[in-house]
């Protein structure tokens, strides 16, 4: 498999639990693992990823995931206390395993109705690689949107990469047009 490169940087976002302390922490991810990384084996570690949107529409569809995937509700069920909050993001433009082009979905071995119907150990075989090969993350195709992006930051980066800015509450960003 050959990876492409992609440049990303910019304003980003992260949908996150009111109760987190720090939404940068990569520590859950390394245990639970996700689509763009493995979690830790038996003799096998995994590593942690921070997963960005890369806009507002991928938040939001990413809130909806997080309502069902904490609560098994619908957004709309939770009571106020529940509710996500948005952390900002200024991320440094750098190059990145490209997962968003057709070419480099195909140079990755993913079909074409990816991320639809792909299931995470294929995307995780990919991550691993690239976090053996030393990249800093990959952008990638949201499950959550149809036209949307999310930036995939692998652990040893998130602090070189990126700054944290305004974090907001439910109310203050997920009905604003955008």
């Amino acid at each position: 498999m050959k990876l492409q490169h992609v440049r990303r940087g910019g304003r980003y976002y992260r949908v996150c639990g009111r109760h987190w302390a720090d939404p940068s922490d990569t520590s859950f991810s390394r245990q639970r693992g996700g689509r763009w990384n493995p979690p830790d084996r038996p003799g096998r570690p995994g590593f942690g990823a921070l997963y960005l949107n890369a806009s507002m529409d991928v938040a939001r569809g990413n809130a909806r995931r997080y309502a069902y995937d904490a609560f098994g509700l619908e957004l709309e069920d939770l009571r106020e206390e529940a509710l996500p909050d948005l952390q900002h993001y200024d991320v440094a433009e750098c190059e990145v395993v490209d997962a968003v082009t057709p070419a480099a979905i195909s140079a990755l071995g993913l079909t074409p109705s990816y991320p639809t119907g792909i299931p995470h150990p294929p995307c995780q075989a990919i991550a691993e690689q690239a976090y053996a090969d030393g990249e800093r993350g990959i952008a990638v195709l949201s499950a959550t949107s149809t036209r949307g992006e999310e930036l995939v930051i692998f652990d040893r980066e998130v602090t070189a990469l990126t700054t944290k800015t305004i974090r907001e509450p439910f109310g203050r960003w997920f009905y604003l047009k955008t």
